[in-house]
């Protein structure tokens, strides 16, 4: 429980640097993956790893059938991945163990070029097709965020009056003024319920969330039906993605 108290309180406290770095970070990735794959798609890579620089092979890649325009050779793409491709006697680069007839072996949208350039397994959807789940990731969750999530207005209000009262009360809160809580006393001498009736009559809850005390009930009611409805909702979306990702591997 400590283990999990110190995580927590981690966290919370860097919370906001570990996601703008970790998004920068994708961005960054991104952006360079990104490039590669259009460069790759107009046929525009220098230097690919699994051709030679001698003067000979560079000669030959211009001139080898090249059934799928990917700069990659017939000859390269039929010769088993890492195998050595001898022309006339001369050693002109390594075996993909691609498709020849296809520039997108896996079908990631990164082309057998680009993934020879950048080194990811061109077999392989998930490589570098990560890129991909990672964004579907982050649009869902801001896209969950603004437009599904509801934040449960009363329950933040009510941890900020806590904090507020615990100042008040010498508890290392924030806000303290006077030596007054909003309930005029310390809350460590009101009860639950107490307290509960005097946020309930607090006009600035009724502001917030028109809730009274008589329809408390209700509310609850309506607000475990939204629960309810949310985690449907967010196991639809894991069930599409889930399906999506196999039908693309």
């Amino acid at each position: 429980m400590q283990i999990r108290s110190v995580l927590s309180w981690i966290w919370k406290k860097s919370k906001e640097d570990i996601m703008v770095v970790s998004f920068t970070l994708l961005f960054m990735t991104t952006i360079s993956y990104i490039t590669t794959m259009v460069y790759g798609w107009f046929g525009l890579l220098v230097s690919i790893p699994n051709i030679r620089g001698t003067p000979y092979a560079q000669k030959w890649i211009y001139t080898a059938p090249d059934s799928d325009n990917d700069q990659l050779p017939d000859r390269l793409e039929l010769t088993p991945k890492g195998e050595k491709v001898i022309v006339n006697g001369r050693h002109v680069g390594y075996g993909t163990g691609t498709d020849p007839f296809d520039p997108d072996t896996d079908n990631d949208l990164f082309p057998d070029n680009a993934e020879i350039k950048i080194g990811s397994d061109p077999h392989n959807w998930l490589d570098p097709g990560w890129i991909w789940i990672l964004w579907m990731l982050f649009l869902g969750a801001v896209t969950y965020k603004l437009f599904i999530h509801k934040p449960d207005r009363l329950k933040e209000y009510r941890r900020n009056e806590m904090m507020i009262s615990r100042g008040a009360s010498g508890k290392k809160g924030k806000f303290a003024y006077g030596r007054k809580s909003v309930f005029g006393i310390s809350s460590d001498d009101l009860t639950q319920e107490e307290k509960k009736k005097v946020l309930m009559e607090d006009e600035r809850v009724l502001q917030l969330t028109g809730l009274s005390e008589e329809d408390d009930e209700e509310f609850m009611k309506r607000r475990r039906k939204e629960k309810l409805k949310q985690k449907f909702l967010k196991i639809s979306i894991l069930v599409v993605v889930f399906y999506l990702v196999s039908i693309l591997i």
